[in-house]
């Protein structure tokens, strides 16, 4: 729930209509301090070099002390939601993901220079296409035996009162081969 600006001495009120407990956290945005990290940031910002929908690559150059990390290791935070479905490769090698301020799709990288490569699945999008073939081939398997029954010849029922040589043909040559 976004409170707007709020100045120093403002009483905020926050109620229910139930009896339900709230969790509320209250965070504040500060300009100045997004701009600092803004300005530490970009020249450690990630070069892309291909994207699509749910595909990220690039290269991006890690100095974990001018981040202001301890050496050796930072964190790199994406802006996209959190999800099991994304999968990366930092330098050819899968790594894990972790939630990034409780968010954010975040991993850990090392000093230097890393290609990066990123890669989002749905979950059950493979289960799914599965069920939906193996559907698709059991409604081709039930209408092809439909066409099958259907365009085969019914042979004809022989009334009891008649006889098999009263069905036979007079002429030999009238026989089918």
């Amino acid at each position: 729930m976004e409170l707007g600006n709020c100045r120093k001495g403002d009483l905020i009120t926050i109620s229910s209509d139930d009896s339900i407990s709230m969790d509320l956290r209250l965070y504040r945005f500060d300009y100045g301090v997004l701009k600092d990290i803004y300005d530490k940031m970009s020249p450690h910002a990630m070069e892309v070099s291909a994207y699509a929908d749910g595909y990220l690559k690039g290269t991006v150059s890690v100095d974990s002390r001018a981040l202001g990390y301890s050496a050796g290791k930072a964190v790199m935070m994406i802006s996209t939601p959190y999800d099991e479905g994304w999968k990366v490769l930092v330098d050819g090698e899968p790594v894990k993901i972790v939630r990034g301020l409780e968010t954010f799709t975040a991993f850990y990288l090392s000093d230097g220079e890393h290609e990066i490569e990123m890669k989002y699945e749905p979950g059950g999008l493979r289960a799914g296409s599965l069920i939906s073939v193996a559907a698709l081939l059991v409604v081709i398997g039930f209408a092809a035996a439909g066409i099958v029954r259907k365009n085969k010849k019914p042979e004809e029922e022989i009334p009891d009162n008649v006889s098999v040589q009263d069905r036979l043909p007079e002429d030999p040559e009238q026989v089918q081969h």
